[in-house]
């Protein structure tokens, strides 16, 4: 036999990275704005904070679209968003 198969793809190794990356930026963030917040605050604040750059991220990275591209619409061939 060879040699056995990598534990990653590269795909995933980067999704890993730019993942390490936003948790990174988070955090920062949650610092900075939560300064004088209580520990629990800032850890919440750092939490929404990475979840705003996850979401911006994975929005912007949508099939066939690019950064302010507007989601496809049923015209486009998306599905209508039902409302409440």
């Amino acid at each position: 036999g060879g040699a056995p198969p990598p534990l990653l793809s590269a795909a995933a190794a980067g999704s890993l990275a730019v993942c390490a990356v936003q948790l990174g930026l988070a955090w920062a963030l949650g610092r900075r704005l939560g300064g004088r917040c209580a520990p629990a605050d800032r850890w919440v604040l750092g939490w929404l904070c990475y979840d705003v750059l996850v979401h911006c991220t994975l929005v912007s990275a949508g099939p066939g679209r690019g950064p302010g591209q507007p989601a496809l619409g049923k015209a486009q061939g998306g599905r209508e968003w039902p409302g409440p």
